[in-house]
């Protein structure tokens, strides 16, 4: 029911209590909404419980718990006996809306059962002492009020109840005649003029026990009972009410409980496969969406991966539950420690020898925090005559650990020592590889003359073909002959970052200023930048800085980021304020304001024209999704309702249009709020034809034309729409 307002409180629905206005001399004994409950708003406090086979169902406006649904079989509403239940005597009236359904229980038979107030099978004076009640069959109808009036109407087929539709019923017992209402017009009179008789059993509502018992089959929805006579203007007013709804829309959604996976040995992450969550809804159907993390079955990263679900209900109520699925490591990495190495001392009267050696490898089917040297003699250090052992130890980020070590003997030789020349490739400058701050680098090896056996080692720097980061990098290798001597030599690896950081403005951005103004407050996101190896600075180079006063008229504003080596790149975005009394209002125009936006100002920003009278629009926000909340009014109609727009990726509001053809359409957004950075936009893409069937064709399709509506609390956006026949 729109223009309603939603209970989100836990209490017991014993416990809830609305106001509802009546206008004057209409207020009813008991009146029944049926928003999911069967709490009586006359204020006499006539609740009634629910049993059997009743559950909450749209109404006629399409809220998904604005009527309630009966079985045909076992479902009704039994409310106790009351002074106010008891006062019909000499007239009486009910009112309601239902959409009527063909009982499985009973094929074929149209049982209008509302009310009865009466529990004993024996039909009695005054058993029940009221009822309202119309069975329909293929050649015959009835209307019963109680015992005593049970009449045929003669004339049923010329307003047959249909079968999924909803229509008004009306009763009126005015103590001369009883006559019934569908849909405000009146369709049976029987002239009658007796009273009831007064019990106090309980009043049963779609179900009726004296007799042979009937149940009613289907919905229904804002069921009134008067103990006087309502007269065609009353009946009329109650119609054509807009009711606002009073029901709970809570729901509980629980997220599956954290859970622990763990890695592949070859692989730094783990399949994990969980469970959706739950959701325990008192009414209407529950929209549940993943939000943030990966979907079950993905392989998930070390350490703890947060998944974020969000579900919103058919009245918009939104509830979210976060939970994480850790990944744990249990692989030490692999570390490979060299061959024993001999060394071999020349000088007679030396008895140690410095030798220098690289640190061991190491893998890990992660990442390799450190390798250390945890006994031995360090690189560049002499080595005492003997053996001495070399161990090392390799830590992962996780903190598993693994070792390897190797022996280096040193001896004494008196044979005759060679020289030998160790030789280096030359500097190497490389710019950085894409998006990475450093350069996978491959060089040639060193090589060693002078001697038949040599061997040659890096003391300091990486081997080629690893990453080098921006920057220099000395590279040193050492060469060895067999003897045992050596010889250095070095060169540089120059990596230069020549990759520009990637800068990202705001969209351009069109504000609307009321009557009178002429500049305005604005507060815009800043640009974001990000770089290979990092952003130093991002300055304003031109425009107004975020929150500052913009007047009418274009500001364009240029940004520009610079990286830590001096790389930069340049953006603008252009804020662009508009003066209300340069645009026409509608009010100049023919069309007619909708009753809802008559206090506001309306204005036109686009004109479009069509060579198809139908067309499909797809709305959704422009900026940043920031609880912006509108309305959508096509030629003075309702079409979309205090709706929250949202990105495209996420959701997009579909209608299909009608226009008018040779004659002025008019798409009015009316914006109910500002969201948080504002101003409120609105996108349109424009179709040619229906094409809301098919959602993926409308992604595939080019559209005819996109527009941007601007809007604000107290001022419209407006598009003319025209189609060629």
């Amino acid at each position: 029911m729109p223009y309603g307002f939603t209970f989100r409180s836990m209490i017991s629905i014993a416990a809830l209590t609305v106001s509802v206005s009546y206008s004057s001399g209409q207020k009813p004994i008991a009146h029944y909404q049926f928003d999911n409950n069967a709490i009586d708003f006359s204020g006499n406090r006539n609740n009634g419980t629910i049993i059997g086979g009743v559950s909450s169902a749209e109404d006629r406006f399409g809220n998904a718990c604005g009527a309630l649904y009966f079985n045909g079989k076992d479902g009704y509403i039994e409310v106790p006996s009351s002074p106010s239940l008891e006062t019909p005597y000499n007239a009486f009236s009910v009112t309601c809306w239902f959409k009527i359904e063909n009982s499985p229980s009973s094929p074929g038979k149209r049982w209008l059962t509302l009310v009865c107030k009466g529990n004993s099978p024996t039909e009695t004076p005054d058993n029940p002492q009221y009822r309202v009640q119309s069975l329909q069959l293929q050649n015959e109808s009835t209307i019963s009020i109680n015992t005593d009036f049970t009449e045929n109407d003669k004339d049923f087929k010329n307003h047959l109840f249909e079968y999924g539709r909803w229509s008004f019923y009306a009763l009126v017992y005015d103590g001369n005649f009883v006559k019934t209402f569908i849909n405000g017009n009146e369709v049976w009179s029987f002239p009658y003029s007796k009273t009831f008789s007064q019990n106090n059993t309980p009043l049963h509502i779609a179900k009726d026990i004296p007799g042979s018992t009937e149940f009613f089959c289907g919905s229904l929805d804002d069921l009134r009972i008067y103990n006087f006579p309502l007269n065609g203007q009353q009946l009329n007013s109650i119609f054509h009410e807009i009711p606002t709804t009073n029901y709970q829309d809570e729901f509980e959604l629980e997220c599956p409980p954290n859970a622990t996976a763990y890695t592949a040995k070859d692989n730094c992450s783990a399949q994990f496969a969980f469970k959706k969550p739950t959701v325990e809804a008192n009414c209407g159907k529950v929209l549940v969406q993943q939000i943030e993390g990966l979907p079950s079955g993905s392989d998930f990263s070390l350490g703890d991966n947060y998944i974020t679900f969000i579900a919103q209900g058919a009245t918009k109520y939104k509830s979210a539950c976060t939970f994480h699925v850790t990944v744990i490591d249990k692989y030490a990495p692999e570390i490979t420690c060299p061959s024993d190495t001999t060394i071999t001392i020349t000088i007679a009267n030396e008895n140690e020898k410095v030798f220098d050696f690289s640190v061991p490898e190491a893998k890990d089917n992660c990442s390799v925090k450190s390798v250390v040297q945890i006994a031995g003699v360090n690189s560049g250090a002499s080595f005492p005559l003997g053996t001495t052992q070399q161990k090392f130890q390799a830590t992962d980020k996780s903190g598993n650990i693994s070792e390897c070590s190797y022996n280096v003997k040193v001896v004494k030789s008196a044979a005759p020592v060679t020289k030998i020349t160790t030789k280096c490739p030359k500097d190497i400058v490389k710019p950085n590889d894409p998006a990475k701050c450093g350069a996978s680098v491959i060089y040639e090896m060193p090589t060693v003359s002078g001697s038949d056996k040599a061997s040659v080692v890096l003391v300091n720097g990486y081997e080629s073909g690893n990453f080098f980061d921006v920057g220099e990098t000395v590279n040193t290798y050492k060469g060895m002959s067999s003897e045992g001597v050596e010889n250095k030599c070095s060169f540089k690896v120059t990596v230069k970052d020549n990759e520009k950081p990637n800068l990202v403005c705001p969209s351009d951005t069109v504000i609307i200023l009321n009557t009178g103004e002429t500049a305005t407050n604005y507060q815009y996101d800043l640009p974001t930048a990000t770089d290979n190896c990092g952003v130093d600075t991002i300055l304003l180079l031109s425009g107004i800085a975020s929150g500052n006063r913009f007047p009418t008229g274009t500001t364009t504003n240029t940004i520009k980021a610079i990286d830590l080596y001096g790389n930069y790149t340049v953006c603008s975005f252009n804020v662009t304020v508009k003066a209300l009394q340069n645009t026409p209002l509608v009010k100049k125009i023919t069309i007619q304001k909708p009753n809802h936006i008559e206090n506001d100002s309306v204005y036109f920003e686009h004109e479009l024209t069509f060579n198809n009278c139908v067309i499909t629009v797809v709305i959704y926000d422009d900026g940043e999704e920031d609880n912006d909340t509108v309305s959508l009014y096509y030629n003075n109609k309702l079409i979309v309702d205090k709706q929250m727009i949202m990105l495209k990726a996420n959701h997009s509001i579909i209608k299909a249009l009608v226009l008018n053809p040779d004659e002025p359409n008019v798409l009015i957004s009316k914006a109910l709020n500002t969201g948080k950075v504002g101003p409120n936009t609105l996108k349109i893409e424009f179709f040619e034809g229906n094409l809301t069937k098919d959602e993926r064709q409308l992604k595939k399709k080019k559209p005819f034309a996109v527009k941007i509506l601007h809007s604000k609390p107290g001022l419209a956006g407006a598009i003319k729409l025209k189609c060629n026949l």
